[in-house]
């Protein structure tokens, strides 16, 4: 995951650029970039697409759970940047 507006330095250290979240994080950055595909999808959903894709990938639900809720928490600045 890089680090950039939805993903602070605190969660990049947690998961590191190349781990195994980082091809949920590609969409989810491209959701945010684009506001949900302008418009298509909500912060919310996309989050929530954000999860499941993390799930998909096999990250354990631990580190799903805190992944997801930092980007709930954190990431309302990040949305449409």
């Amino acid at each position: 995951m890089s680090s950039g507006p939805c993903h602070p330095p605190q969660i990049t250290a947690l998961e590191p650029p190349l781990g195994d979240a980082a091809k949920a994080a590609v969409i989810h950055d491209y959701l945010y970039a684009s506001r949900g595909l302008g418009g298509r999808y909500s912060r919310a959903q996309a989050d929530a697409i954000f999860r499941e894709a993390l799930g998909a990938l096999g990250v354990p639900l631990w580190k799903r759970t805190l992944l997801w809720t930092a980007v709930r928490l954190g990431g309302a600045g990040g949305w449409g940047r």
